[in-house]
């Protein structure tokens, strides 16, 4: 029985499909989202996509001396995404546990007489 678990797990994990292809992700999103594009060479590009084809991605791009454009090619974009915020989702989790506790404390509260 467990062999047959174990099987069947393992089966659907490798039926899995796998992560998304890079370019199709990025033809998806919108023109102007801001994107993180990691290059085969391990550079990780930051800027706003502008435009995608099969082909290529161009990425706006901005650094303290200049604001360019960046062509580059599907066969260097090993993988891209929008990036995180970190902080938004730390509040976001501080702020749905603080009412949940108050919608469990108020009602705890009125039925004990407080």
């Amino acid at each position: 029985m467990i062999i047959r678990l174990t099987a069947i797990l393992l089966m659907t994990a490798l039926a899995m499909p796998a992560g998304e292809p890079a370019m199709a992700k990025a033809s998806k999103m919108g023109s102007g989202s801001v994107v993180i594009v990691r290059l085969t060479s391990g550079e990780e590009v930051r800027g706003r996509l502008m435009d995608v084809t099969p082909e290529a991605v161009t990425v706006m791009t901005a650094t303290a001396a200049e604001v360019g454009e960046r062509v580059i090619a599907a066969g260097e974009v090993k993988s891209l995404r929008a990036p995180t915020n970190r902080t938004r989702d730390i509040l976001a989790g501080l702020g749905g546990a603080y009412l949940i506790l108050y919608a469990i404390m108020v009602p705890l509260v009125l039925v004990m007489g407080g």
